[in-house]
């Protein structure tokens, strides 16, 4: 089983990610994890809390929480006091859902600025860990089979984003990834409808 302990690698190996969280994810309160509890990281997305425990770190007893991930071929091992630092909470709640379905729902912004830089935009989006922001981001890169074909570069952003919106929506209802996502590109859909009848 593999083992990793603080913030990972957000491209390829050796390398940290530069860009920083755009919303706190819980504004620096620590949850109250318990064993089995499923949670989210920005880096690493949907997880399964395995033991909140104190590990004997040098010559002191660390509280620590160790959350499963792949089907527990790799575990992270966060201390407690750095929990909100890296991003690490409880799974979207329904009612952040709620929310989340009204952001899909909102007019995609018509952006002209480079690729380059709405791409550094997207990515800290993603990598925020809030629900809201990654709704943005699948929001403003989906595209219909009528619309113009995205690049391969967007349609790739556009897989992270929905497949970590689709991982919360699993892990709430207990369903698998391709069903979650179906649910929620239904609702990029009903936009693109609602826009078609105006025009």
């Amino acid at each position: 089983m593999k083992k990793a302990a603080g913030r990972p690698p957000a491209r390829g190996r050796g390398k940290t990610s530069r860009l920083r969280s755009a919303r706190p994810p819980h504004d620096g309160v620590i949850p109250n994890f318990k064993t089995n509890d499923m949670v989210s990281h920005p880096y690493h997305g949907i997880g399964r809390v395995v033991s909140v425990k104190r590990e004997r770190i040098g010559d002191q007893n660390v509280p620590m929480v160790a959350v499963a991930y792949d089907g527990e071929r790799m575990v992270l091992r966060i201390p407690m006091a750095s929990v909100p630092d890296q991003g690490l909470r409880p799974i979207a709640t329904e009612s952040m859902m709620t929310k989340v379905r009204a952001v899909l729902l909102g007019k995609p912004r018509v952006r002209r600025a480079m690729w380059s830089r709405r791409a550094q935009e997207y990515e800290s989006k993603i990598n925020s860990g809030d629900p809201l922001a990654v709704a943005e981001v699948a929001r403003e890169l989906w595209r219909d089979e009528s619309q113009p074909e995205s690049s391969f570069s967007e349609r790739q952003m556009y897989q992270r984003a929905i497949r970590r919106l689709g991982s919360e929506r699993a892990a709430i209802d207990g369903s698998d990834l391709d069903t979650a996502i179906e649910k929620l590109e239904k609702v990029l859909r009903s936009t693109l409808r609602a826009e078609t009848a105006k025009s």
